[in-house]
């Protein structure tokens, strides 16, 4: 019985080998890399990082810098083989290729982007763990990971253009049913450390609709909750961005219904 299997097994190894073309083969492992990156950003806060290397002793990045390897590769091979005019172009644009670009493939978004959002601090266990698995860690040639070559200038004014249709389109589309895992603020304009002015995206965003007026005075007093933990320990380098939001959201609220009403008015204090 063991025999069998054993045999059966042999054969089915070599059965792709023997009936699928070679491009073929190579198109249905990209689609299987293609697939795999897809269920990974679709589980980006359940599979952190730090867990897959304890599992499997790879991670996100590591398929990112494998992509740069396989690019050295595939140039390295063009290039042998005399290249034509064309060909010359896809080499440049393979030597050029790092990780910062081989990332977004992966993670469909900047790793910095993307660590901001998702990544969590390790517990004292995790920690344990990942290191008791570091002998099984894949290993990567940093030398390889070097880009050869500048950006073509084509290629950086595409990223550009893509950049900003990927920006227009969360603000414009589903931003709005999705903003617990898309930070509004930086969905259009990326502020500087020091910027903790709120975007043209938030104003957007929040666009007032029309109030009828009160019919007698009012004095409010309100005070803003962030329920937010990352806020709380001042993770955010731009610092709470919320907050601001929904305060200047509430006063201009309040400006546009006092200019529009001739007998009473409404007295706002808002009260940390």
């Amino acid at each position: 019985m063991n025999t069998t299997t054993a045999s059966n097994m042999a054969e089915d190894d070599g059965y792709c080998q023997e009936n699928i073309p070679s491009s073929i083969m190579t198109e249905l492992e990209a689609g299987a890399f293609r697939r795999l990156c897809a269920h990974l950003r679709d589980r980006s806060d359940e599979v952190q990082n730090l867990d897959l290397m304890t599992l499997s002793g790879f991670c996100r990045n590591c398929l990112a810098k494998w992509l740069v390897v396989e690019a050295r590769g595939i140039s390295d091979k063009m290039k042998s083989d005399t290249p034509t005019d064309k060909q010359t172009q896809i080499v440049h644009a393979l030597d050029a290729l790092g990780y910062d670009e081989a990332a977004r493939e992966v993670y469909g978004c900047g790793y910095a982007e993307w660590k901001k959002r998702h990544a969590k601090k390790a517990t004292d266990e995790q920690m344990r763990l990942y290191k008791e698995s570091m002998p099984m860690h894949a290993k990567h040639d940093k030398t390889l990971l070097l880009t050869r070559a500048d950006k073509p200038v084509q290629a950086q004014n595409i990223i550009a253009s893509k950049s900003a249709s990927t920006q227009s389109e969360k603000v414009g589309g589903s931003l709005i049913s999705d903003v617990c895992c898309q930070d509004v603020d930086l969905a259009h304009v990326a502020p500087s450390h020091n910027d903790k002015t709120i975007s043209s995206a938030s104003t957007t965003l929040f666009s007032l609709p029309p109030v009828p007026p009160v019919d007698r005075d009012m004095t409010l007093r309100l005070g803003i909750l962030t329920v937010s933990d990352r806020a709380a320990a001042n993770q955010y380098s731009t610092g709470d961005l919320s907050g601001p939001a929904v305060e200047q959201s509430l006063l201009q609220l309040v400006k546009n219904m006092n200019s529009d009403s001739n007998s009473s008015s409404i007295h706002c204090t808002v009260v940390e």
